[in-house]
């Protein structure tokens, strides 16, 4: 009989599985499992947020898996959520590690006056039409379609689509619904690719104080004052490709006092693309 772990590196209870897991209970299960990250991560001080509290009814991979591909597959799902992988503790010598609900709220302001903002190269991110190839209990294939209105693209008489495989991995009717409406929300605008530089100390509206460079944290929001804003750029609760965007990294350089915000996403650079085309290429889905 398998058995679940707890994160901080005891069994979970037999009364305590169901026909389901969630995504706090597959973080656990890994953190707590001294096979997996019970030896690099502090399994007991991590973040585990509820998130949508999704209810994976499948969540197999037949060809193995690291733990940071359970992690983006279930990002597909839970929609609101991310993880971060922070420095270790000198107490424990181990990594932090957080399962975050994405803030829809502000929390930082940077000044375009004030602050060096690189536009860097935009990738093209907006879907309209969300395509799923997946396998049912039973083994048969089957693709899902998804679709959602932009008004920019539906005036040029454009359709863009993103493709995903579930396979047998989360192929169930859930999953798949969940995994098209997370995939056409996180592309309904189009995504700013680049840096700003930050070498003061700014405004966090979260604890009503300055904080340093050092101190900015990722996966939260951050408006850009100075930039022409949309009509609701201002008070917006999401990135919206113009003055709000999500923190994705902070690199932090010490010899010059600044910290470098990635914003949104990853700008697109040579040394990007070697890389990627340098990794293997992934087992096929069944």
């Amino acid at each position: 009989m398998a058995y679940l772990w707890l994160k901080d590196g005891t069994r979970r209870a037999g009364s305590a599985h169901n026909d389901y897991v969630t995504a706090v209970q597959v973080w656990e299960d890994m953190l707590g499992d001294p096979l997996l990250l019970a030896g690099t991560f502090d399994g007991p001080g991590a973040r585990l947020d509820t998130g949508l509290d999704f209810h994976f009814l499948q969540l197999a991979f037949p060809d193995g898996v690291t733990p940071q591909g359970v992690a983006d597959e279930m990002m597909k799902m839970e929609t609101n959520s991310t993880y971060i992988v922070g420095p270790s503790s000198p107490v424990t010598g181990k990594y932090t590690l957080t399962w975050l609900d994405r803030p829809t709220t502000v929390r930082y302001e940077v000044m375009v006056w004030a602050d060096h903002l690189t536009n860097g190269t935009q990738p093209v991110e907006q879907f309209n039409r969300s395509v799923i190839r997946w396998r049912s209990r039973t083994g048969n294939l089957r693709i899902s379609v998804a679709t959602q209105a932009i008004p920019e693209m539906d005036a040029a008489g454009r359709t863009r689509s993103a493709f995903q495989d579930l396979s047998d991995i989360t192929g169930e009717t859930a999953n798949v619904a969940q995994a098209n409406a997370t995939a056409l929300s996180d592309h309904r605008y189009p995504r700013n690719g680049g840096q700003v530089e930050v070498n003061r100390p700014i405004v966090d509206l979260f604890t009503g104080r300055r904080v340093m460079p050092w101190e900015i944290q990722p996966a939260y929001l951050i408006r850009q004052v100075g930039i022409d804003p949309t009509p609701d750029g201002l008070n917006a609760t999401f990135p919206n490709g113009s003055t709000v965007c999500r923190i994705v990294s902070n690199e932090y350089d010490s010899g010059t006092g600044t910290a470098t915000l990635t914003l949104d996403s990853f700008p697109l650079s040579l040394f990007k693309a070697i890389a990627q085309a340098r990794k293997a290429l992934p087992l096929r889905k069944r």
